[in-house]
């Protein structure tokens, strides 16, 4: 997952292909929602207000999660 931090554009890349990919906010409130068959996802963060957000990956292997800084 890179930039970190991220201003406009977050890369996603992973090994498996997950399903679904989610960002919430600290609160837990879902900011952003992707579903896609791919291994590399490009998430627009340009709307988004500085601050942290928790990433949520979910495939057939499991969920992951990352931490993520949306900073302008």
């Amino acid at each position: 997952v890179y930039p970190q931090p991220a201003d406009e554009v977050l890369n996603i890349f992973t090994s498996d292909a997950p399903l679904k990919w989610s960002l919430r906010d600290l609160d837990g409130r879902e900011v952003l929602k992707i579903q896609s068959p791919h291994n590399q996802v490009k998430m627009d963060v340009s709307a988004l207000p500085s601050g942290i957000y928790i990433l949520c990956g979910v495939c057939e292997s499991g969920v992951v999660y990352r931490k993520i800084v949306c900073a302008r």
